[in-house]
């Protein structure tokens, strides 16, 4: 919505928009619990399976000798605070690229425009049909790319494990590190977006509603 749309229509709580938001952000959540008949929830898993696979193998990748022998003066015992750049790392290549997979996989803001802009039957029609066979072909390319790199990630996976036998389990222990962390960085990422669009709605201040908006397009 517009400012003026928001500011009109918009009359939840501060709770409310919260819960929106994380819906809408958590990946992990909005690929089970959101339901549209715009994003397909099969093409949401598939994606989902892919950020996974790009975390395990880029845990893999930054497991450099530091890490082993850190562990190893360390008694064996995992560092959590030592690994969590690794984890971190990991995290932020992982959105940024299934910030771009999202662009191929989904067409939802060019069926919202068409079905605000068209008010004929039969030019919706014609426009819809546009959108869906530009995606249609957005999706070819999409799972045509995810199986080469996933052969690659397996692959390379493979290798790794088969060289730092030893250090398997610390590997396996850091993806699951990246995984919780990515789990819950919307949790907090969304209380500054929910914060600056609840008071650029109540105060009202319009800079306040448009950095809300940047923030949300940003993740």
């Amino acid at each position: 919505m517009s400012y003026r749309e928001a500011i009109k229509n918009d009359k939840r709580t501060w709770p409310a928009i919260y819960l929106g938001y994380i819906i809408e952000k958590n990946f992990y959540l909005n690929t089970f619990i959101s339901d549209s008949f715009i994003d397909l929830r099969t093409i949401k898993i598939n994606l989902l399976c892919f950020r996974l696979e790009i975390i395990f193998v880029l845990n893999a990748l930054f497991y450099t000798d530091s890490y082993i022998s850190e562990t190893y003066h360390n008694n064996g015992n995992l560092n959590f605070g030592f690994s969590l750049p690794k984890a971190i790392y990991s995290i932020l290549v992982s959105i940024i690229v299934t910030i771009f997979l999202k662009m191929m996989t989904t067409s939802k803001k060019e069926i919202y425009k068409k079905i605000k802009e068209n008010d004929d039957k039969l030019e919706y029609s014609i426009a819809i049909n546009d959108v869906l066979n530009s995606l249609k072909i957005k999706l070819i390319v999409f799972f045509i790319l995810q199986f080469i790199f996933s052969f690659i990630f397996l692959y390379y996976i493979s290798a790794f494990c088969a060289v730092y036998q030893n250090s398997k389990l610390y590997w396996f222990y850091g993806c699951l590190e990246s995984i919780v962390i990515d789990f819950l960085i919307s949790f907090i990422y969304c209380i500054f977006i929910t914060t600056f669009r609840y008071f650029g709605l109540k105060n009202p201040t319009k800079c306040l509603f448009d950095f809300s908006n940047i923030l949300n397009i940003l993740l």
